[in-house]
């Protein structure tokens, strides 16, 4: 047998999951996004974020059943929670509520009220303004609060026996499914919607629970695709754990896709779902914020401030040929108005 030339692609040692690229329309850089879902959800939402893209992820925090996203969504479409549902906790010294995550749990009542409230209008304006919708489910175990009769989006440490731990059938899945996605639509009868299940595994669960877990939800995604119009799959699963398929791209508990691994993903989500032709600003971006947070070994001096000058010049540069960038560079255009004068002026040194 010939053995295969040196210049043989990689691709020869390694399983490639095929993703199409969108043919209705590619999403441009200035569009706003709005993603919901599991910490994976957080995860691509930051790198849309550091490239300069107009997106919101997990305004009430993360959420990783079905139930969960479809209460969400509701939330975010009536732009408020039921001051009810805020509950004390003596052990925490926090108020919170069973509909959002613990980062929005307050001291007082009124903090919470108005935490909670905040969150919530923001989230109905980004749904209400966003182009496309990416929803990010990460398990069909749910817990149902006893009392409320309700699935929780998070049980903030509270008694295990208040709750019922349950696993989502297909069906009930595929329906709540069904139902987010006619919830976000709310406002935009056609908003594209973008489903993808996480590959972070819940082995608190159990290896078998948390596989019976991630067939259900695949199965309900499916399902929700293929019979609703505008609703398309991103094989975020599939990239981790059968493309890349290998502990390395794991990080060290074994069950979080590392940094590098999520860095692939996203690069393999903007091939399918946006324009070419805004990689130059998306890589401008990350370069500027990388420069922000550069430690400068001689503040004051010439060469420092002939770079913070090359990097005002390049945020007005920017402004100027992407306007929609204006509130997501204020805080690096602030960092280099703060480095010093220009170079020609006194230093203080």
């Amino acid at each position: 047998m010939k053995p295969p030339a040196s210049s043989a692609s990689a691709d020869l040692f390694r399983t490639v999951v095929p993703i199409p690229r969108r043919t209705d329309r590619l999403l441009a850089h200035g569009e706003p996004l709005l993603l919901l879902g599991s910490c994976f959800a957080q995860s691509i939402g930051e790198r849309l974020h550091a490239s300069g893209h107009p997106a919101t992820f997990n305004p009430l925090g993360i959420m990783y059943n079905p139930t969960s996203l479809r209460q969400s969504l509701e939330h975010l479409v009536a732009g408020g929670i039921d001051d009810a549902s805020l509950r004390w906790c003596p052990d925490q010294e926090l108020h919170f509520s069973f509909e959002t995550h613990s980062s929005l749990a307050r001291p007082t009542r009124e903090a919470a009220q108005a935490s909670v409230g905040a969150a919530t209008r923001s989230g109905h304006d980004e749904l209400r303004r966003s182009a496309c919708l990416f929803l990010t489910v990460g398990s069909a175990w749910a817990y149902e609060h006893r009392e409320l009769g309700r699935v929780v989006a998070n049980c903030h440490r509270q008694p295990s026996d208040q709750f019922e731990r349950r696993l989502l059938g297909v069906a009930e899945a595929t329906d709540e499914l069904r139902r987010a996605v006619a919830v976000a639509r709310t406002f935009d009868a056609s908003l594209p919607v973008v489903l993808t299940v996480s590959p972070v595994r819940y082995w608190r669960e159990g290896a078998v629970p948390s596989a019976r877990s991630k067939a259900h939800l695949l199965a309900a995604v499916h399902a929700v695709v293929e019979e609703t119009a505008g609703v398309s799959y991103f094989p975020a699963y599939e990239l981790v754990i059968d493309e890349l398929r290998d502990y390395r791209w794991f990080k060290e508990d074994m069950l979080h896709p590392s940094e590098q691994a999520v860095d692939y993903v996203w690069r393999r989500l903007q091939d399918a779902h946006f324009r070419p032709a805004d990689d130059g600003v998306r890589r401008e971006v990350r370069q500027l914020r990388a420069a922000a947070t550069h430690r400068v070994g001689r503040p004051g001096s010439a060469a420092a401030r002939a770079f913070a000058a090359a990097q005002r010049e390049a945020v007005a540069r920017l402004l100027t040929e992407h306007p929609h960038l204006e509130p997501l560079l204020e805080a690096e255009r602030r960092h280099f108005e703060d480095e010093g004068p220009d170079e020609g002026e006194p230093s203080g040194i």
